[in-house]
């Protein structure tokens, strides 16, 4: 079965920078996946596309309940791509935009969604470094905050291969992303990860964040006593 036979029904759910996802019927395994397919400038960069396939190699062999499932590469007549589990749900950065000012009575879940998210990257850091984490990357099954989901190891490793882009996103990037791209390690995840709980805490993004980045072209240099802490804006956060 050629992949045009496959790969049937497409429709576009989403689109990105770099790639358009879109949800294809499978007529080999008989169910609905997604396929995120790069977009035509991206498929110009021969080396994002060797990137890709490497990439999704690695990532097929990440198993982890938090970590979304991909299946294989798509090389067909609609392009290049990553085929993927479909999930239903909506996005962290969708959730904490709903639920700003509701800290309180969701500290107990927004705890458990952090530690789910760490024992992931946990997992994941043994093979591969996301380098885009951040919360519309973190994807919510049926909208469920306890039920987290990081997406796009692949693309977003794939990505930094591209040169002519910076790695990742300007709010949740490290230092080291921005100033010497080829030291993106796992703690660079970490980082990303430590403005996220930051937010999920707080409904504030730290003077840390290095949101504005491309207008200072320089890291953000904060001393740690300008930083209010976490219990200043949350008391059940202990000090």
């Amino acid at each position: 079965m050629s992949q045009a036979q496959r790969y049937t029904d497409w429709q576009q759910i989403g689109r990105g920078g770099h790639a358009n996802v879109f949800r294809v019927f499978d007529n080999k395994l008989d169910r609905d996946v997604a396929i995120k397919l790069l977009n035509e400038r991206a498929r110009e960069n021969k080396r994002l596309v060797e990137g890709m396939a490497r990439e999704v190699k690695i990532s097929r062999d990440l198993y982890h309940p938090c970590i979304c499932p991909i299946y294989d590469l798509y090389e067909g007549v609609e392009g290049t791509g990553i085929v993927m589990k479909l999930l239903e749900g909506t996005d962290l950065g969708h959730w904490l935009a709903r639920n700003k000012g509701n800290i309180l009575p969701t500290a107990p879940q927004r705890l458990h969604l952090l530690t789910r998210l760490t024992e992931a990257l946990a997992v994941a850091h043994t093979t591969i470094v996301h380098r885009d984490l951040k919360p519309t990357n973190v994807f919510l099954l049926n909208g469920d905050i306890t039920s987290p989901v990081i997406m796009d190891f692949g693309i977003s490793a794939m990505v930094s291969l591209d040169v002519g882009d910076i790695c990742g996103t300007p709010r949740y990037m490290a230092p080291e992303q921005y100033e010497a791209p080829e030291k993106t390690n796992n703690r660079s995840d970490l980082f990303a990860l430590g403005i996220m709980a930051y937010e999920l805490f707080t409904d504030h993004t730290p003077p840390t964040s290095n949101r504005d980045i491309l207008k200072t072209e320089r890291p953000a240099r904060v001393p740690l006593d300008q930083v209010a802490p976490p219990s200043t804006y949350c008391p059940v956060v202990p000090p």
